[in-house]
């Protein structure tokens, strides 16, 4: 796949290409060409914070940009986790992912906790890869300076932020 479209919050496209890989997690940097500036709100997180984030968290909450801007949401738990990986199960019957949404941003609360990298065809799961391995395999490409971000913003409902919206 030489050629990606990618979708903000606020339903602008543009064609992404590869940057760098990381097979093994099944998750690649990818590189927005211009002319349109797709807004990544949030700065690149270091994964601080996650094991922590995750253990407390009542669920975790997986977002999706679909092609036309909106966004997703839906509520997980953790069935088994590691350093670099979780794998979730649903949180209700609603909350499902569905072919094609590897990508999604997984969040507690607020904080950037991973990736999903596959959806589980018969049995719900998810697995994401922590946002602190994302950072150890892609850091050195996504440094401060260079303002990059990759998260979607907290939904905001009648002026107060619900960062779990079913």
């Amino acid at each position: 796949l030489d050629e990606i479209t990618v979708t903000d919050a606020q339903g602008r496209q543009s064609v992404a290409n590869v940057y760098k890989e990381a097979p093994e997690h099944d998750a690649a940097l990818l590189k927005v060409s211009p002319p349109v500036n797709i807004t990544c709100t949030q700065d690149w997180s270091d994964g601080a914070g996650v094991e922590q984030a995750v253990r407390s968290a009542e669920w975790l909450t997986a977002r999706k940009v679909n092609g036309t801007g909106g966004v997703r949401q839906t509520r997980w738990f953790v069935s088994t986790a590691s350093a670099d990986r979780l794998v979730l199960e649903p949180y209700g019957k609603k909350d499902k992912l569905q072919e094609g949404d590897s990508g999604s941003s997984v969040f507690a609360d607020n904080l950037l906790v991973g990736m999903v990298v596959s959806t589980g065809t018969g049995d719900g799961s998810a697995t994401v890869v922590t946002q602190n391995q994302l950072f150890a395999l892609f850091n050195a490409q996504v440094a401060p300076s260079q303002q990059m971000g990759a998260l979607l913003p907290p939904i905001v409902q009648r002026n107060q932020v619900n960062h779990n919206a079913p």
